[in-house]
């Protein structure tokens, strides 16, 4: 009976949890995003190939709330900017499980920290509004073509 509402709990969930990581009070060179995940890729698998670095403070890999896979990137915290640094400069293009890993310092400003249907009043009222605009529109439309045909009757009485 909840499915919906569940699933979007999930999702809202997830959301807050990576906006979490981004948004932290941590240094945010210490953050980096993994993507090109192939679907083996784990946090275990994603924590063995990262460590070798440096110490991690934690690792996310998002997932779909639905199916519970995950959408092919992640996220690695390091406790050192230089850790970091140095992670990017070596597995920046490197293979993990056959895919190429793009690897650099996560941005912020790239995840809102609000749910996808936060704008949705906005939109709607936007929608409404254009639909009123065609509306007004198309009676004009109706009532000059009206009027047309009653000229052109008239002119036929004649």
């Amino acid at each position: 009976t909840w499915g919906p509402l569940n699933g979007l709990l999930s999702l809202y969930r997830m959301m807050n949890s990576v906006t979490d990581i981004l948004n932290s009070s941590a240094n945010p060179k210490t953050i980096l995003y993994i993507g090109g995940l192939d679907e083996q890729a784990d946090e275990h698998s994603l924590t063995g190939a990262f460590t070798p670095f440096g110490p991690l403070v934690q690792v996310l890999i998002p997932r779909d709330p639905s199916t519970k896979k995950h959408r092919g990137f992640g996220f690695v915290e390091y406790e050192d900017p230089d850790d970091a640094r140095e992670a990017v400069d070596n597995m920046h293009e490197s293979e993990l499980f056959g895919r190429l890993l793009k690897v650099n310092v996560a941005k912020p400003s790239a995840i809102k920290a609000q749910a996808v249907w936060s704008d949705a009043d906005k939109w709607y009222n936007r929608l409404a509004s254009d639909s009123k605009e065609v509306d007004s529109s198309i009676q004009h439309e109706l009532h000059k073509a009206a009027q047309g045909e009653e000229e052109s009757s008239v002119r036929i009485m004649e």
